[in-house]
């Protein structure tokens, strides 16, 4: 299993382009507001494009999450808004099902704010494996020259259908391990897990949120691989947050639908191929919805 590389290398490529602490915690609106569903005339059909968008995957393969313990970390904040963040995240963790590492664990769902994502990233590039070997140089380039205000890149490896990590014998090119298990059209002998993953944020586009914000956005894109551009509803969503103009309306913390995708997520067969998973994720989407149109009636 291939792991992100120590704090201490990390500290010294962050020494290159140092961060601002994040801005101070912006009081919720007065009034109570909440986001609510709306302008959604067929939530199924909603729900589907949802999870489609947000789990891209070979069809013959798997839609790959952290099977080991998750320990997230927070860097570049000050430090009280960082232990907030990671609070945040363990607590969001732990409530879509993810174990979590102890106190002291080595991060593996890391969250960075910058200044100067590019070149944060093209010094992480010098300095240590934090990409992996699923990365090409021409990757890291294209994820260093984004305009966008964030990067996130995760980190594979294999695992047997028992859970059991495989590794390459010597000699090998590839991953590989005797295994019984057998694979078939709608399940896995082997499938791809998360070993590790990496966002970072540029401060540039932090401007009028909170931490929690910034927390539950960082753990559908941590805990989920989730990736905004690929959003072509409605679905409210805390996604959206760093390109949503100033001014306008957001949700507040991560809403029903992230939570219930997270839950979805975490709570799908193992060693179902990709379409399958969708269909439950999809499935406990709409049942968690359902239960709260009908608490609210």
């Amino acid at each position: 299993m291939r792991m992100i590389p120590s704090a201490a290398a990390l500290a010294v490529a962050l020494s290159l382009c140092p961060a601002p602490a994040f801005a101070e915690e912006q009081p919720q609106r007065a009034d109570g507001s909440t986001i609510t569903v709306t302008g959604v005339r067929d939530v199924e059909k909603e729900a589907r494009d949802f999870v489609n968008a947000l789990t891209p995957a070979a069809i013959d393969g798997n839609i790959a999450r952290f099977e080991e313990n998750v320990c997230p970390r927070v860097i570049g904040a000050a430090p009280g808004q960082a232990a907030i963040m990671e609070q945040r995240l363990r607590t969001v963790a732990k409530a879509v099902g993810l174990h979590l590492g102890k106190d002291r664990c080595t991060p593996n769902a890391l969250m960075i704010i910058t200044t100067d994502k590019r070149a944060l990233i093209e010094a992480l590039q010098k300095r240590g494996d934090y990409f992996g070997e699923l990365i090409t140089p021409s990757q890291i380039r294209r994820l260093a020259r984004d305009p966008g205000p964030s990067a996130f890149w995760r980190l594979e490896g294999f695992v047997t259908a028992f859970g059991v990590p495989l590794r390459p014998n010597d000699g090998e090119p590839f991953d590989y391990q005797q295994n019984n298990s057998r694979a078939s059209r709608i399940s896995t002998g082997t499938r791809r897990a998360v070993d590790g993953a990496i966002l970072i944020v540029e401060a540039r586009a932090l401007d009028g949120l909170t931490t929690i914000q910034l927390a539950d956005y960082g753990a559908m894109r941590l805990y989920g691989s989730a990736d905004p551009a690929e959003l072509t509803g409605s679905a409210p969503t805390i996604l959206r947050i760093l390109t949503t103009e100033m001014g306008a309306e957001v949700p507040i913390t991560m809403t029903r639908w992230d939570l219930s995708f997270l839950r979805g997520l975490y709570a799908s067969s193992e060693n179902l191929r990709a379409p399958g998973q969708r269909g439950e994720i999809r499935r406990r989407l709409l049942k968690e919805l359902s239960r709260g149109e009908e608490s609210r009636q």
